[in-house]
């Protein structure tokens, strides 16, 4: 018997995976990807098409999905950069200067699951957050730093707050760096798993130049992912037994397919003799490229890919991503064998993509392009309150206001995303951007996606892209000095400054009135 959460309010499961491209799926148009539970879970809920995210790095991203906000308003313009938090802010009585509370913007920023915690939900966070720096030195006191938790045997017992999430299971690093709960987890009860991952990290790689590509030493039952997936059916048992006077929000923080390219050994070997959708925009000079973007295609240099690795780093990124899609089908397993599924909103998307061949680079980098800023994005409401497919772009920082507005919570003010609820059933369609901003002032960029076209403005060297990702969806052509596109470019352009304009609102990150 499936039973309905209090008031009728759904139960939400927030999947979200870590640098994970949208083509990454066989219900996305790769023909070669093995995602059976996730083809599935999109035929029963909505595809939307063009995910994208605000950011192409971790933590800007991760901060606007759970913020509603983009990296201008919330502050966290790049890896390294907290999230704005009171609770890690000394109090002083005179930080205010003696004016009301309201009328110091002190630093905040509201998430996802502050606003259902708020609303009554109880709210679990498993696997990975990265909300705050993970290579921070211990005094600043965060939770996700990989020095507290070699130095603090104690953290272990440690399980939030943390950001809204009343309950926290936490995993930090990737492939062999195992840290946080997930550690803990393996050491007791996977003895002899972390030598043998330090072992193939330091060994002999089949490409020398491809260093972070090789075969992990995990085997399947003991990765992170499977970790993510036992935990989450966990707490989803432990819901349905003991806290069915509450709905449930869960986040479940898959690691992969993050680089190193280290799938378990099992899978490695499995997926070495499997083909792959291998890249349309190869190896080249480019010369359309931004400046910014070419100088990362040096051989030799730490993001280029050698020719010869393209196809086993996709391989093993595929690899990574099906063992994803397994877990996925576990979590709906438990959520439907504890009742819960025909009341639970489930979302599967990632925080950004990876090069993994395109314009011969591998990982990420601060740069607007289809591979790193389209990402996949799945929303299944058992209500039916969304259409089958939303064709027009949807951005990571409309997944809160959306969330809220099926659980019938208020969307607030601040909020820069809107809700596919409303949008859908007005049959609007709206541009949205992604915001960049690297160390390197030349290599700050904006972009706007609309049904159709990509621009990508650099504003310090007034370089454009333009790209018709209808007809060139790997972006092989820049349309922005063609003069058939040039009322197409100039209003694009004029379009997402005011967006950028609009959207740049940094109250977060103040500590006191002076």
């Amino acid at each position: 018997m499936n039973q309905a959460a209090p008031g009728n309010r759904p139960n939400i499961v927030l999947i979200c995976t870590d640098q994970q491209r949208a083509d990454s799926l066989r219900c996305a148009g790769n023909p070669h990807a093995l995602t059976p539970h996730l083809d599935q879970l999109a035929a029963d809920g909505c595809m939307c098409e063009q995910g994208i995210a605000a950011n192409t790095v971790c933590m800007p991203s991760r901060a606007s999905l759970l913020s509603g906000l983009y990296p201008a308003s919330h502050g966290v313009w790049t890896n390294g950069v907290p999230l704005p938090r009171r609770g890690y802010l000394p109090e002083t009585s005179s930080s205010g200067g003696g004016l009301p509370p309201g009328e110091v913007a002190m630093s905040h920023v509201p998430t996802l699951a502050d606003e259902l915690l708020a609303a009554g939900y109880r709210t679990v966070s498993i696997g990975k957050q990265h909300l705050t720096p993970t290579q921070s030195h211990p005094s600043f006191g965060y939770e996700e730093s990989t020095i507290r938790w070699n130095q603090e045997p104690s953290l272990n017992d440690w399980h939030g707050p943390y950001y809204g999430f009343e309950h926290v299971e936490l995993s930090l690093g990737h492939a062999e760096a195992a840290h946080g709960h997930f550690r803990d987890w393996l050491e007791k009860n996977h003895p002899g798993a972390l030598q043998r991952a330090r072992q193939a990290a330091e060994g002999p790689r089949e490409f020398p130049e491809a260093r972070q590509l090789y075969p992990g030493g995990l085997r399947s039952e003991e990765t992170q992912s499977t970790w993510c997936a036992q935990t989450a059916r966990m707490h989803i048992e432990q819901h349905a037994r003991n806290h069915l006077d509450k709905p449930l929000l869960l986040w479940v923080g898959f690691a992969n397919p993050h680089h190193p390219f280290t799938p378990s050994s099992d899978l490695a070997e499995e997926f070495s003799r499997r083909d792959v959708m291998m890249p349309s925009a190869g190896h080249g000079d480019w010369p359309d490229k931004p400046r910014a973007l070419r100088r990362f295609m040096k051989p030799g240099g730490g993001w280029y890919c050698p020719p010869e690795a393209v196809k086993r780093v996709r391989q093993y990124t595929d690899a990574m991503n099906h063992l994803i899609d397994r877990c996925v089908g576990q979590i709906r397993d438990s959520l439907e064998a504890n009742g819960m599924w025909d009341n639970t909103v489930v979302v599967f998307t990632s925080d950004h993509g990876d090069f993994l061949g395109d314009y011969g680079l591998m990982y990420k980098t601060n740069h607007s392009c289809n591979a790193l800023s389209h990402v996949p994005l799945i929303i299944r409401d058992p209500a039916g309150r969304l259409p089958d497919r939303i064709q027009s772009p949807v951005s990571l920082i409309d997944l809160m206001p959306t969330l809220l507005d099926m659980a019938g919570r208020e969307i607030p003010d601040r909020c820069q995303g809107e809700s596919l609820l409303q949008i859908s059933q007005a049959g609007r369609k709206r541009p949205v951007i992604t915001q960049q901003f690297p160390a390197l002032r030349e290599e700050t960029n904006h972009s706007i996606h609309d049904q159709r076209y990509q621009l990508v403005w650099y504003p310090a060297t007034e370089e454009l892209e333009l790209y018709d990702r209808v007809e060139d969806p790997y972006e092989q052509r820049n349309l922005a000095g063609d003069p058939g596109h040039r009322e197409t470019r100039d209003g694009l352009l004029m379009r997402l400054k005011d967006m950028v304009a609009r959207t740049t609102v940094p109250r977060a990150g103040r500590i006191s009135i002076w």
